[in-house]
């Protein structure tokens, strides 16, 4: 991971993992320094941005890619308490895109 291409916007407390790995992280604590970190994100050129799920569900009408710039990518990571599952819907999503179903992610019987 590198700390010039990787950020992460979440709370202080799992940032300390990425920290160590040398990644730009963006410490919020409401939805108006979410909103901030994902524009300031954007404008200093990270490639990959990790967003913690809450923070993503909060602020996902900005997360939407720009039409005329293919990055960054922001990747909505699960925190301690869990997951909300947002992930596994946008990799839903993709699969009926691209394959015309989710058959991937359907359970076997």
């Amino acid at each position: 991971m590198s700390g010039s291409q990787t950020a992460l916007i979440g709370n202080e407390d799992i940032l300390k993992i990425f920290r160590a790995f040398g990644a730009k992280v963006f410490s919020v604590a409401d939805e108006a320094s979410a909103r901030s970190a994902v524009e300031k994100a954007r404008r200093e050129d990270y490639k990959v941005v990790y967003i913690t799920e809450s923070w993503a569900i909060k602020v996902r009408d900005i997360l939407k890619p720009l039409p005329d710039r293919s990055f960054p990518v922001f990747i909505a990571i699960p925190e301690r308490a869990g997951t909300s599952q947002m992930g596994m819907e946008k990799l839903r999503t993709a699969a009926r895109r691209a394959i015309g179903s989710d058959r991937l992610f359907q359970k076997e019987e």
